[in-house]
């Protein structure tokens, strides 16, 4: 497996609606050119204690999510799905893995994210085709916020 994030057609891309430890993943299949930006930046830590003028800290940064989806015509549940929790503003949990996401040795970001973008075109020879973006979110269960994080199948 590889040592970080895979994206385009390389990745295995999931949702769920579900919270708590043990969620039900859908494939998104269809997904392509699927892209998850990962960045590093520095923030500063500086406190009194210290008699330099500044700290800092390294701080990783994700997202959006941007990936095109090709949409059956006949029943497409996933694409319904999506669309559904883009028009009601409503929270879904990602993963772009580098395999399948009940495999050993799978491994990549999961985090709670919103659909900001839905685009529907309709592409060559009357294929529809969307075009998603999906920004991460605040999310709290029980209290606690729930944090993007790296996620290795054991």
């Amino acid at each position: 497996m590889p040592d970080g994030p895979v994206n385009n057609n390389d990745c295995k891309l999931y949702y769920t609606p579900d919270t708590g430890g043990s969620p039900t993943w859908v494939l998104i299949a269809r997904a392509k050119n699927a892209n998850l930006a990962t960045s590093a930046t520095t923030a500063d830590s500086t406190s009194r204690e210290s008699k330099f003028e500044t700290e800092e800290v390294n701080t990783v940064k994700i997202g959006p999510l941007t990936f095109d989806y090709r949409q059956n015509a006949e029943d497409d549940t996933v694409f319904d799905a999506l669309r559904a929790a883009h028009v009601a503003k409503t929270k879904l949990r990602f993963a772009q893995m580098t395999g399948p996401i009940a495999t050993s040795g799978s491994e990549g970001w999961t985090f709670w994210g919103q659909i900001t973008k839905s685009d529907v075109v309709e592409a060559e020879g009357g294929i529809r085709q969307a075009s998603f973006e999906v920004v991460p979110t605040a999310h709290y269960e029980s209290g606690t916020l729930v944090e993007p994080s790296w996620l290795e199948v054991a």
